[in-house]
């Protein structure tokens, strides 16, 4: 009982040396922020004093309209999904199981294709799945719908977990449905809880079906609707459901939304994907709420090829090497110390630049509420409001996090008094 509460007291005082180092960053940059303000304010004043000058001079109004054309630049069009031509004619005859299903069609893709990321110039995607409502944005979608178009060749099992209403799952799914050579039923297993909870609601769009504490599994049925002969659907507790399908070649994860989901996740698929072909998608790493991510990549970093990161949502990985199992049998939340949660953050962070970078300065607060309370909180969150204040949509994700961080602590607390918090698959 004495070692678990030093324990404690331990990962406490670590938490606030990280909060009160954040503290101190932040009254540095405001400083500096204040200083740049001043040497902007002389710049400016020095600029226009020089354009005043050069606006005076003959040969300005001489070439002026010639130096103004220069600067026109066109933008390219936006791109969109082209209307669904049906399904490719034909059938390939091999069962799943036999060998690879993709024949000549998958050629194209492969890790090389993978890292070209051919999904961002737009492939021919079938309109109705970037129309169906969610959570995921047209680039992921298009990911979605390349990897199973062009990459997937039927070594293992392609997996949608967190469907949600249907958007990932359907772009997964018109993927398999258009190359021509799957036949049903396909290797996509999909999951959802399909429970609604009040958090949910405000997502949820209005449908008379749709009420607190029922399910929205009609809403979904009706979005998938003509796609079901390549969805395996396994509806409820993902965690009821341990993994004992093989290999995994694809794995879309929208459902790491607690420490106790993350673990049955890595517990489950990590050590069943395969070397040099699988890729993982972590949908919520840029994001402010979910920590346990960051730090479960930068855990099994060593494993794993960056691919892809787009502004907001899901981070693309291909597997570099295999992971043992014992490695992946290993609870990011009971095993990893406080100050190792809170180093493998910071090497997340250090990865990155930019507004997602400020995302994950956010995540890191959401960590710290999880291990210290809100007070650690608070002060990292000062630090980026101070950093990014010049961004609506950083600014705007600490004060989510400042939302919800006095009751994060607890939750955490529960989880690491589970004893099974987690189902590993055989």
């Amino acid at each position: 009982m004495t070692e678990a509460k030093d324990s404690g007291e331990q990962a406490l005082a670590e938490a606030f040396a990280h909060a009160l180092e954040a503290r101190a960053r932040a009254e540095r940059l405001a400083d500096e922020r204040a200083a740049s303000l001043e040497r902007a304010d002389r710049l400016l004043a020095e600029r226009a004093e020089l354009i005043s000058r050069i606006e005076a001079s003959p040969s300005w109004r001489l070439t002026a309209p010639l130096r103004w054309a220069k600067r026109i630049a066109r933008r390219p069009g936006a791109r969109f999904g082209r209307r669904d031509r049906g399904a490719a004619g034909g059938l390939a005859a091999a069962p799943r199981g036999e060998g690879p299903q993709s024949g000549a069609r998958a050629a194209a893709g492969g890790p090389d294709a993978l890292r070209r990321r051919p999904w961002r110039a737009g492939d021919e995607i079938p309109a109705r799945a970037l129309e169906i409502e969610g959570m995921i944005t047209p680039e992921e979608r298009r990911l979605l719908y390349w990897l199973a178009r062009r990459y997937f060749d039927g070594a293992g099992a392609m997996i949608d977990a967190g469907s949600y209403l249907g958007a990932s799952t359907v772009a997964l799914a018109a993927g398999l449905r258009d190359r021509g050579d799957i036949v049903p039923p396909g290797p996509l297993i999909a999951y959802e809880l399909f429970e609604v909870n009040e958090p949910m609601l405000k997502w949820l769009p209005r449908d008379p079906r749709i009420e607190l504490g029922g399910s929205f599994r009609a809403r979904f049925d009706d979005n998938v609707a003509g796609y079901e002969p390549w969805i395996s659907l396994i509806a409820g507790d993902i965690r009821e459901h341990p993994w004992d399908g093989g290999p995994i070649e694809v794995a879309f994860i929208d459902i790491a939304k607690s420490w106790e989901l993350n673990d049955f996740v890595i517990a489950n698929f990590f050590d069943q994907l395969i070397p040099g072909k699988s890729v993982l998608i972590q949908q919520d790493y840029v994001g402010e709420h979910h920590p346990w991510i960051h730090v479960t990549m930068e855990y099994f970093a060593e494993y794993f090829e960056l691919v892809e990161m787009f502004e907001v949502g899901s981070a693309v990985y291909l597997l570099r090497e295999s992971i043992p199992p014992a490695r992946a049998r290993t609870s990011i939340t009971r095993e990893l110390s406080a100050a190792q949660k809170l180093r493998l953050m910071d090497s997340a962070i250090e990865r990155l630049g930019g507004e997602r970078r400020g995302t994950l300065e956010c995540a890191k607060a959401s960590l710290l509420a999880y291990l210290a309370g809100e007070r650690a909180a608070a002060a990292q969150l000062d630090y980026v409001r101070a950093r990014y204040a010049e961004s609506e949509r950083i600014l705007a994700a600490a004060g989510s996090v400042a939302d919800v961080a006095p009751i994060l602590k607890p939750r955490l607390d529960a989880a690491m008094r589970e004893t099974t918090g987690f189902h590993a698959g055989g």
